[in-house]
């Protein structure tokens, strides 16, 4: 989605607003929603620790479904110490070596929740915008070729009409017509 207030750039912050029951809601990039002063809005005694959140979830996610049979618990980081049930509890690593450490649990529990292990995000931005230049041109092609087209075809109706060539002239008025349905 693009910024409502710029236009130009990606909006990753969508800002909510209710007064007197009513909603006014806008979607805004990085650089708006700071000029705006949309980012330094604080939520006082938010009522959610994302760590425990997510510590919680990992946690039933485990219990649960994820590899019964090992003793995940064992398993510690060389590195920094961290333990599994660490990681469980907090849902954060110690360490960049965490991620190799409990790779195993870890792409078991990532292709579970997100049917694949590899991070592909929202999608590369250059790529399609990039993809969207590259159909514009397409399209600009498309148009100019059956425009010259169109343009063949109009002389051809006038010679075959000054050659009194009627039935070459309604076939040919048939594929401009045709032409016009088309764009």
């Amino acid at each position: 989605m693009i910024c409502q207030n710029c236009g130009n750039n990606e909006a990753n912050i969508r800002y909510t607003q209710i007064i007197n029951g009513i909603k006014k809601e806008i979607a805004l990039c990085s650089k708006c929603a700071r000029e705006m002063g949309v980012d330094k809005i604080e939520i006082p005694d938010f009522p959610i620790n994302f760590n425990s959140f997510m510590g919680d979830f990992f946690n039933d996610y485990a219990e649960n479904t994820l590899l019964p049979n090992l003793k995940t618990s064992m398993i510690r980081c060389k590195s920094c110490g961290t333990s599994y049930d660490d990681f469980i509890d907090t849902g954060m690593f110690g360490c960049s070596e965490c991620y190799n450490t409990f790779s195993d649990p870890i792409d078991s529990l990532l292709k579970n929740l997100n049917g694949t292990t590899k991070h592909i995000g929202r999608g590369n931005n250059k790529n399609s915008k990039k993809e969207k230049i590259e159909k514009k041109v397409k399209e600009e092609k498309k148009l100019n070729k059956e425009e010259n087209e169109k343009e063949r075809l109009k002389k051809e109706l006038e010679n075959a009409v000054a050659e009194e060539r009627y039935e070459d002239a309604a076939d040919i008025k048939k594929a401009i017509d045709k032409l016009d349905n088309i764009s």
